[in-house]
């Protein structure tokens, strides 16, 4: 299963390092995990496929 949430994140100019202001960067995450619903209560261990 995998998460991806994005976020617009408004930007604030400083005079004396210039470069970007006034404008919306988006921010990015994600995450994934491996879901398996049959193993609970199983002997043995569980892996990630490559």
């Amino acid at each position: 299963m995998t998460f991806v949430v994005s976020y617009p994140v408004p930007t604030v100019q400083l005079p004396w390092i210039g470069g970007f202001g006034g404008s919306v960067i988006t921010t990015k995450a994600v995450h994934s995990e491996l879901v398996d619903p049959f193993r609970s209560g199983l002997p043995g261990s569980a892996a990630c496929a490559p």
